[in-house]
């Protein structure tokens, strides 16, 4: 095909990062409209969230320094939320749909620019990585990067392989890596 073409091709692989679900909500699949208020809480705080469709999210790590105008992505990002109250501090809060949808159990949930105290590179990436590395990917995405230690060990696995291919970092956090 380059040949052909008569340019390089790069071929980049897509690694996936660690996958963060909410729970079992109420009455799924909820239809959400514009200006609706949610509550997202640990489990243990569904019976404080009032009269709001409650979201349960059990990594209490991620809700740790969530605030008022932060933002939440969920149904794996086709419904946007901000955070409108911080009800239990790292426990409990309530938000505002930004848009309308449908909201499922067990969808994707993401916090765009929060720190998250976790790796982004999982054992699937890892798997992937090599596999992808053996049929000569070029170069690889890492999703969630959160600390410049996630680039460090993307590279050291790529390493223990005896090749070095670029990084691109995905959704990274605004304090990582400068």
């Amino acid at each position: 095909m380059e040949a052909d073409l008569g340019i390089p091709i790069t071929i980049m692989g897509d690694l996936c990062g660690p996958k963060i679900r909410v729970g079992e909500i109420a009455g799924s699949p909820a239809q959400i409209k514009k200006g609706d208020t949610l509550a997202l809480g640990l489990p243990d705080m569904a019976d404080k969230a009032g009269e709001h469709l409650f979201v349960p999210l059990d990594m209490p790590e991620l809700l740790v320094g969530l605030a008022v105008g932060m933002p939440v992505s969920l149904s794996d990002g086709m419904l946007q939320f901000r955070v409108t109250k911080v009800v239990t501090t790292d426990r409990l809060f309530e938000m505002e749909a930004k848009n309308s949808g449908v909201l499922t159990s067990k969808k994707g949930i993401a916090f765009p620019g929060k720190f998250h105290p976790m790796p982004a590179l999982t054992a699937k990436d890892r798997k992937d990585l090599h596999e992808g590395m053996d049929i000569g990917l070029d170069a690889v995405a890492l999703s969630f990067v959160q600390t410049l230690d996630d680039i460090r060990d993307i590279r050291a696995e790529m390493a223990r392989r005896g090749r070095t291919i670029p990084v691109v970092a995905k959704n990274r956090a605004p304090e990582c890596c400068g």
